[in-house]
């Protein structure tokens, strides 16, 4: 059986004033027409723009909804307060091995510009009052935060195209490199990695499929059109390690491959891609990080992926849940996904360990008696199963300490607020979520209080980066110092990628994992 012939459009590159890179190959040039203008010769290219495109106008994300039923009668409410709100589709259905499954979501929207922040502040100010009426603003000093969604790709503009010899050919956006070998690649020296991550740094990273550049307004934005097959080949190697047990490689397979038809064009909406190559959608590393056993994984889970009631299940997954995995209305939208819900992260010498679903450290108190009962039984936990030998620098991420002077917490949070709060008297937990993630936080300075959440809004108000979780506890000294003591790295939904490989080294089949992870879901296979 081979595998169904998808692509996958990747941004590797977002609205960059120009782009080098390299080939080692001769590629074909199509201009937006799709006629091939030249080929190019190995060696080394800029791509910069002389001609601009229309500017990205942008709009504002006011909240989500799993059917347009519900985003209409949204709508309806909004329209009799004044307002002018629009329905946006996003994603699409799917075909899939003969079903029609749905990966639709609905977004409603308001106001328009080039500048999205700007744009955020205004309707953020204009809809505060009614969405506090309407009790999706549950805390009177809560931050309440819109996302930018593009209303249209790309369109227009000339770019340029100069090899190290000083030849030039200008050419109408979009251009698409095409190389005469599939397998050939492409390199580009300096793609961003970890963006706004502790581990945020720059690789000379290589790609196989087509190199597409498109003028973005000023700027040139990057893709990567690959095979599904190819993109999940680099993902397994990017997201988890070659030395885990290739039944955690397995279901990282089905999980990443259902994700991708799932999300895309849905965390990206209006942009010339399907999703990025980082953590914000899924880490895809080129071609330096695939390996034999990842390919092996994928034979074994040919065109696998999970289905729940006419959906293609959103599979997500976080590196460590340490101890349980959280529900999706913590981290993101307001609405439940049966399968992504809380689920103990199961450690026992028995493979057919009963699971208990009742453990609960919502309530402080009990999130604090498991951070003092030692060890935590959990598969992602390195106390009991040490971690593969790739991945030793992760086991300090399982259980945590962060110290933060109050003069550097003050400092953070206006920057990440906007708001002066001045000294900062104390940290209040308002809402956890099962796992012990954090939902709300208020922080009460002596110039006031807001409230933050939900669970990476939280992660990123306390650092320069982010927080490993936001499944911590917080004591204040007499000094005015914070120390923060946690457990696992990532939001937590979904599969525990740590959890999933010691469960798999101790004989759990990658069909048994991905049950375990996302139950109720159905696995779809031919």
């Amino acid at each position: 059986m081979n595998d169904i012939q998808e692509t996958v459009r990747v941004g590797l590159a977002v609205r960059s004033k120009n782009i080098n890179f390299r080939i080692n190959s001769s590629y074909k040039i199509n201009d937006s027409s799709g006629s091939v203008v030249s080929n190019l010769l190995p060696g080394e290219y800029k791509a910069n723009v002389i001609e601009e495109g229309s500017r990205p106008l942008w709009s504002s994300r006011v909240i989500s909804f799993k059917t347009s039923a519900m985003a209409q009668k949204f709508i309806g409410v909004f329209r009799k307060f004044g307002f002018n709100p629009e329905l946006r589709q996003m994603g699409s259905e799917v075909e899939w091995l003969g079903r029609k499954l749905d990966a639709r979501t609905w977004a409603v929207t308001l106001g328009g510009g080039y500048d999205p922040e700007t744009n955020n502040a205004g309707v953020v100010a204009e809809i505060t009052p009614l969405m506090t009426k309407l009790g999706f603003i549950k805390y009177p000093d809560q931050l309440f935060k819109v996302n930018s969604i593009r209303s249209a790709p790309p369109e227009g503009g000339v770019l340029e195209i100069v090899n190290d010899n000083g030849e030039a050919w200008k050419i109408s956006s979009t251009v698409r490199l095409i190389p005469e070998n599939p397998e050939d690649c492409f390199e580009l020296p300096e793609v961003r990695l970890g963006i706004d991550f502790h581990w945020d740094h720059v690789e000379s990273l290589s790609f196989k499929g087509i190199l597409e550049i498109t003028v973005d307004g000023d700027c040139l934005t990057v893709i990567n059109e690959v095979t599904l097959a190819d993109y999940l080949a680099s993902l397994l190697g990017s997201e988890m390690r070659q030395d885990w047990h290739i039944n955690a490689l397995a279901a990282q397979a089905v999980a990443a491959r259902s994700t991708v038809l799932a999300t895309r064009g849905r965390h990206h909406f209006g942009e010339a891609f399907d999703l990025c190559h980082d953590d914000h959608c899924q880490c895809y590393q080129g071609v330096t990080r695939e390996s034999e056993v990842s390919r092996n994984a994928l034979d074994l889970t040919r065109n696998a992926i999970l289905e729940y009631d006419g959906h293609v299940a959103d599979t997500r997954y976080s590196k460590s849940c340490g101890g349980l995995s959280e529900d999706y209305n913590t981290a993101w939208d307001d609405w439940n996904i049966p399968y992504l819900k809380t689920i103990q992260c199961v450690y026992s010498d028995s493979k057919d360990e009963k699971v208990s679903l009742n453990i609960d450290w919502s309530e402080n108190d009990s999130f604090e008696r498991a951070l003092v009962d030692q060890p935590i039984k959990a598969a992602c936990n390195p106390a009991l199963y040490p971690y593969p030998q790739s991945s030793k620098e992760m086991e300090k991420l399982f259980r945590w300490k962060m110290v933060i002077p109050g003069a550097e917490l003050a400092e953070l949070i206006e920057l990440r607020t906007g708001r002066s709060l001045g000294y900062i008297n104390s940290l209040e937990i308002l809402e956890r979520g099962k796992s012990g993630r954090i939902r709300y936080l208020r922080v009460i300075g002596e110039n006031g209080s807001v409230t933050v959440g939900k669970e990476l809004q939280i992660r990123r108000l306390l650092s320069h980066s982010h927080f490993p979780s936001s499944a911590f506890t917080i004591e204040r000294q007499d000094d005015g110092v914070f120390m923060f003591e946690g457990l696992g790295w990532g939001h937590g939904v979904g599969m525990c990628q740590l959890g999933s490989a010691a469960l798999a080294a101790k004989g759990w089949k990658w069909e048994k994992l991905l049950s375990h992870y996302y139950p109720g879901t159905e696995l779809i296979k031919k």
